[in-house]
């Protein structure tokens, strides 16, 4: 457990689409409704309008905290930012992205930083978003989609986070869909074979009840 006027996370995902902006949001809204003064902060984000300074995940996210939002690098094309950088001829810096963090989190109650993608995808010619993540030190917080394929997934993901020494402060099944998952034992599989808590986002329909869902996996997370 860590204290809310320390926490913060990184926020990496199984894959692209499987739930990380659905879980920064649902953390910074219920964070907001505690009255802490929380931050959003996507360093990186591919699949932006051009000459834009913050994408659509980051607004989103500075929307649940209520606050601007906050980005480093913006690419037009969506795909991976290391080609999405050569194309705009852009170098991704951590060093950079690191003050940044630092510059949030002496501003910030709760700070959440969402990653790009999954956790090997490249930012450089030889750097990727797991080199951010160590970088950075923050503790990890693994979104996975509830869905067919997530217990290898997310598995596959803890195994290479913890190659790298990151922690893990858990894993968040998500219900991108309503209905995902029925039927499935994702969660006391990927508890069993990965030893790490795996909490669950039900799917919300609403800002309302993503809000009441972040209210529980905050409790969870910071008591």
């Amino acid at each position: 457990r860590v204290r809310s006027r320390e926490a913060a996370w990184f926020i990496t995902g199984t894959d692209t689409d499987a739930g990380k902006t659905t879980v920064a949001r649902a953390l910074l809204l219920a964070a907001s409704k505690r009255g802490l003064h929380a931050i959003g902060y996507k360093p990186i984000e591919s699949g932006c309008g051009r000459g834009e300074v913050a994408g659509p995940d980051a607004k989103s996210m500075a929307s649940a905290a209520g606050s601007q939002p906050h980005s480093s690098y913006t690419f037009h094309a969506p795909i991976t930012p290391s080609k999405a950088a050569d194309l705009e001829e852009v170098q991704i810096s951590i060093p950079e992205i690191e003050e940044q963090v630092g510059k949030l989190r002496e501003t910030s109650e709760l700070l959440v930083v969402e990653g790009a993608g999954g956790i090997l995808v490249p930012i450089s010619a030889n750097e990727t978003i797991a080199d951010l993540a160590a970088n950075l030190g923050l503790p990890l917080i693994i979104a996975a989609a509830n869905r067919l394929g997530a217990i290898n997934h997310s598995l596959l993901t803890v195994a290479a986070a913890r190659e790298r020494n990151l922690r893990i402060e858990a894993l968040i099944l998500c219900d991108t869909e309503a209905g995902a998952g029925q039927g499935t034992d994702n969660r006391a599989q990927i508890e069993r074979h990965g030893k790490l808590p795996v909490l669950h986002l039900p799917y919300c329909a609403d800002e309302a009840s993503l809000r009441a869902s972040g209210e529980i996996l905050l409790t969870q997370l910071l008591g």
